[in-house]
């Protein structure tokens, strides 16, 4: 009993002690972000820190990510990367709201038992006429993020070139049908009338009405208009 009393005492003491041992062999890298007005890529005293907007990445020696980091609400305009072992490491910066007046990529090193190493980010924010080069974003993008945003535009002109011969074949197939069978504007339509021949001239004829000749006039004579009487006649 008594050595197992002694065993959890041993522990309790080696776990206390290792966060100690380990902050003393470990270290940090800051990044300090700062309004860099007359963008003169040094950091005056009037310039105030920014305190959100600015993104961080690091990188170890292999170039791998290893922690990112998002300036939030901090009024000292600090980020710092903790807990980092001895060794050279990279820092990308990052910002959708500030141009970077300085450079956006910086190389630290981190020597354990020593001050933390900082690299000061200068940038200017953003106004209304300010557009990003567009190359500069195509180019900044990996290898991997370039294919996927290729496929996604070949993927969208696919789309619509379809749509398109899609709307093409509905016209032929059903709309042009059916603008041919409409009669055209102005034109009577045909109505036939029972009991008689198709519409022709014809029949325009047939149907108007017809003049009544009067007996007395315009009639040829039956007889000769003369004095002399046929014989037998009275």
């Amino acid at each position: 009993m008594r050595l197992i009393r002694a065993l959890l005492i041993w522990l309790n003491l080696l776990l206390l002690s290792a966060p100690v041992s380990l902050a003393q062999d470990t270290g940090q890298i800051c990044l300090l972000a700062y309004a860099d007005n007359n963008e003169n890529g040094i950091r005056d005293e009037i310039e105030a820190p920014i305190s959100r907007g600015v993104a961080a990445s690091l990188l170890n020696e292999r170039g791998i990510t290893i922690a990112s980091l998002l300036l939030q609400d901090a009024a000292d305009g600090l980020l710092c990367f903790d807990g980092l072992f001895a060794g050279d490491y990279q820092v990308l910066i990052s910002s959708s709201e500030y141009q970077a007046t300085t450079a956006t990529s910086a190389s630290a090193s981190v020597h354990p038992g020593e001050a933390p190493a900082r690299i000061d980010f200068g940038a200017k924010r953003l106004v209304g006429e300010y557009l990003p080069d567009p190359v500069a974003i195509v180019g900044a993008l990996d290898p991997a993020a370039m294919q996927t945003l290729i496929v996604a535009a070949l993927a969208a002109a696919g789309a619509i070139v379809l749509m398109s011969l899609l709307g093409v074949l509905i016209y032929f197939l059903f709309i042009r049908r059916r603008l041919r069978r409409r009669p055209r504007p102005g034109a009577a339509p045909l109505v036939p009338l029972a009991g008689l021949p198709p519409h022709s001239d014809e029949t325009d004829a047939y149907l108007r009405p017809r003049q009544r000749l009067d007996p007395n006039q315009g009639s040829p004579l039956l007889f000769a208009d003369d004095d002399t009487d046929l014989a037998g006649s009275s």
